[in-house]
């Protein structure tokens, strides 16, 4: 593939990118982690063979290099908790609904945080409500198995955090 058309792919394919990132890393800067993803795929690309749409290998290295990025933060101390909006929720008319929200989205990530890879990627593209069919295609594991594994996730969430109108 030469560098033009590359960059057309690429162009072609940005959603994707964004997709990834936005179910992956949505906390870190956007910019540096397209651009990373960008250098990530450019890097590999003798190894794209055409054995598949570019979008999906696309996106199989955009989610991998945001579970990079994600894994490299972990090593650095995470502060943020409530009192890191005092502020914003003493002046807030909503202050209890706000304060339950980031409860809920603490909450949320250290659920997500307790399940294994590759099955957190998974669980968060269900979540997202990516098809069991692209999920198939992007990761290569069948669908009937996606499906069990999907099951095993929520019984052991259900049965470790209780009921969730998240999580049907």
């Amino acid at each position: 593939m030469t560098e033009r058309e590359f960059v057309a792919e690429i162009n072609k394919n940005k959603r994707i990118i964004l997709k990834a990132y936005n179910a992956y890393a949505a906390k870190y800067n956007q910019e540096d982690i397209v651009q990373e993803v960008i250098l990530e795929t450019w890097k590999t690309i003798n190894n794209f063979k055409n054995n598949c749409k570019f979008s999906t290998w696309l996106y199989n290295i955009a989610r991998n290099t945001c579970i990079d990025v994600t894994r490299r933060s972990k090593n650095i101390p995470n502060t943020v908790g409530l009192e890191d909006y005092a502020e914003v929720i003493a002046e807030s008319s909503n202050a209890k609904e706000m304060v339950k929200q980031l409860r809920e989205a603490i909450r949320y990530d250290s659920v997500i945080d307790n399940i294994e890879e590759p099955w957190r990627s998974t669980f968060e593209m269900y979540l997202h409500g990516i098809s069991f069919k692209e999920m198939s295609d992007q990761t290569g594991v069948d669908e009937n198995t996606l499906r069990v594994y999907l099951h095993r996730i929520k019984k052991r969430l259900y049965l470790r955090y209780g009921q969730s109108d998240h999580i049907k």
